[in-house]
């Protein structure tokens, strides 16, 4: 049974182009594990982990409301708003 990000297109796009030297070359049985196991590392692992949210590509935003931040945004603006208060 396949991973389940894989039926995210980014996802699989980026896994296959990872896998082009070997297409041709090892059995699909084998090109099959490695996919999942490429997908089963970008779920897992921290930095894979972070290195795939920072190169997915984003949702277009078509209508107005909230929009989701990045944590080092928030970290930002709650810093300087402690250093606003320390002033006053």
């Amino acid at each position: 049974m396949a991973h389940p990000l894989r039926a995210d297109p980014f996802v699989a796009a980026e896994i296959e182009a990872a896998l082009k030297p070997y297409l041709g070359v090892l059995p699909q049985a084998e090109l099959e594990w490695m996919r999942d196991q490429l997908a089963d590392t970008l779920a897992e692992e921290p930095a894979a982990k972070a290195l795939l949210a920072a190169a997915h590509p984003r949702p277009e935003v078509d209508e107005s409301g909230e929009r989701v931040r990045s944590q080092g945004l928030r970290a930002l603006a709650e810093e300087a708003a402690a250093r606003d208060k320390r002033r006053r």
